[in-house]
């Protein structure tokens, strides 16, 4: 998908050009600007939680990614929201780039597979949790590559 930057008043956000079409005028930190109703990237300094910890944006239960960034500018965290709660691909990154951490949520659980690693790129961590959100496997790796924990959970419930 093609994203660009679109200026929402105090922020910038990342919207596909079909999102821009889609868009409608608010007020944003004051003053008038057009934004997307759903389906942006906004930097996290720009949002909030209500006291349900859900994610906000302009006041309303956000949508889209939520992007944290390092302070020479490079992507440290990327978070996929629906309606304010995490849903979709998660990631990290450490400050020079390396993925960090990696995995999937939905509706506010973590599910899938989930792989964590060091800053030199070696597999620290991998688990697998079932669409419940409970653990089925998980392995551990020390920076060496040993395997240090290698758990295989109960049988999914039905």
């Amino acid at each position: 998908m093609e994203w660009r930057d679109f200026d929402v008043g105090c922020y910038v956000a990342r919207v596909s050009r079909s999102q821009q079409r889609q868009s409608r005028t608010t007020a944003a930190c004051g003053g008038t600007a057009t934004s997307p109703v759903d389906n942006i990237r906004v930097d996290r300094a720009g949002t909030s939680k209500d006291d349900r910890m859900i994610t906000t944006y302009q006041e309303r239960p956000f949508t889209g990614e939520v992007v944290d960034f390092a302070e020479d500018g490079s992507t440290v965290e990327l978070t996929s929201l629906e309606n304010g709660i995490e849903h979709g691909p998660q990631s990290e990154w450490f400050p020079g780039g390396q993925k960090r951490l990696e995995g999937q949520c939905g509706h506010g659980k973590a599910v899938g597979e989930w792989r964590e690693r060091f800053s030199a790129g070696q597999l620290a961590r991998y688990e697998e949790i079932n669409e419940f959100g409970e653990l089925v496997k998980r392995q551990r790796w020390s920076e060496a590559g040993e395997l240090t924990e290698d758990y295989v959970g109960s049988p999914p419930r039905r």
